[in-house]
């Protein structure tokens, strides 16, 4: 049976010749990714469970600095076959096999899965993935690349991100914020990637308005979140919120493109918080970082960082502002 295919199985299943029961299995694949693509999730007969799953973006620390990686879709994959799955719509809708027709395909396909699953026969569905035993003789799919390039079709082009210094502060289970080594030591820090981060609004020419261009996606925030801002801090516009000198806010996530800066916000902002988009130079290039909140002290960011940690990224850090900076809204573009 070693020389056996899955599209020897099918042809015998459904009662073509091999040619014909190929172009079978290629035509379903396309449906297969035309369907994954419109709904993000479907399950098949004989093959799996399957669903496309949203990786937050994520930072790390390297030698130059802080790493931000962009998000990414990626494949999940239940090999636990469902008794009843979408194989004959895909067969009905996606291929144009009407009637019963369809469904006698859609069953000779199901019993082709299975068959090449217990043969330990590959099955490679072209564009899609490929099924197969794993050296450890469980059953295994390994989808292609360029269905990943689907996938993040909204991401093409993002790159990691690296930015210098070392601005970010990551809260512990403890207190070991507060002692004095620390403390002097983080300051520092949070001061040089003050610099970096804040910068931007001088970097207009002379006799324009260099004011940071900022998007507000939603305005929805607990008041006791963000703090009075100091007298001596600029008023705040209703579509905008003021990062007082000295005080923090939590940042989420940096990105280099403003349209996935907005989408990633209004994926963000559906747990009830104030995504701000915060846009900044460094290294001759432009990144845009999401926001929430206008912390004193911070204690009072680490506490609403601690309740935000199911809504955020989990390495979602708190950034001190190095001076008064008004965040404009849509509105004040």
């Amino acid at each position: 049976m070693g020389s056996q295919t899955a599209a020897d199985i099918l042809a015998v299943l459904s009662g073509n010749d091999r040619t014909a029961a190929q172009h079978r299995l290629d035509a379903f694949s396309g449906g297969v990714i035309a369907e994954l693509l419109d709904r993000g999730a479907l399950r098949v007969e004989g093959l799996g469970s399957f669903a496309v799953v949203h990786d937050q973006a994520s930072r790390e620390q390297s030698p130059d600095g802080i790493r931000f990686l962009p998000p990414r879709n990626r494949l999940s994959f239940d090999l636990r076959a469902p008794v009843a799955g979408d194989a004959e719509a895909i067969v009905r809708g996606r291929m144009g096999i009407p009637g019963d027709e369809s469904k006698q395909l859609a069953l000779a396909l199901s019993a082709c899965f299975k068959q090449c699953r217990q043969l330990g026969v590959s099955l490679d569905l072209r564009g899609f993935g490929l099924f197969s035993t794993q050296p450890d003789g469980s059953w295994g799919f390994t989808p292609t690349p360029a269905l990943g390039e689907l996938l993040n079709t909204a991401y093409d082009g993002l790159k990691a991100i690296v930015m210098p210094g070392g601005a970010a502060v990551v809260p512990g289970n403890g207190r070991n914020f507060l002692k004095p080594a620390v403390l002097i030591t983080g300051l520092l820090l949070l001061c040089l990637g003050g610099y970096f981060a804040l910068r931007a609004p001088h970097s207009g020419r002379a006799g324009t308005d260099s004011r940071p261009e900022l998007a507000e996606v939603v305005a929805s925030v607990a008041p006791q979140s963000t703090p009075a801002s100091p007298s001596n801090a600029p008023a705040a516009a209703p579509d905008s919120l003021i990062l007082a000198k000295g005080h923090f806010t939590v940042l989420a996530a940096t990105f280099s493109s403003m349209k996935v800066a907005k989408e990633e916000a209004v994926r963000f902002s559906g747990s009830g918080h104030r995504i701000m988009i915060w846009p900044l130079r460094s290294g001759g290039r432009r990144y845009f970082r999401l926001v929430t909140g206008d912390f004193a002290d911070f204690q009072s960011a680490h506490d609403s960082l601690m309740a935000m940690r199911g809504s955020l990224p989990h390495n979602a850090y708190i950034q001190q502002v190095y001076k008064n900076v008004v965040i404009y809204g849509e509105k004040g573009l």
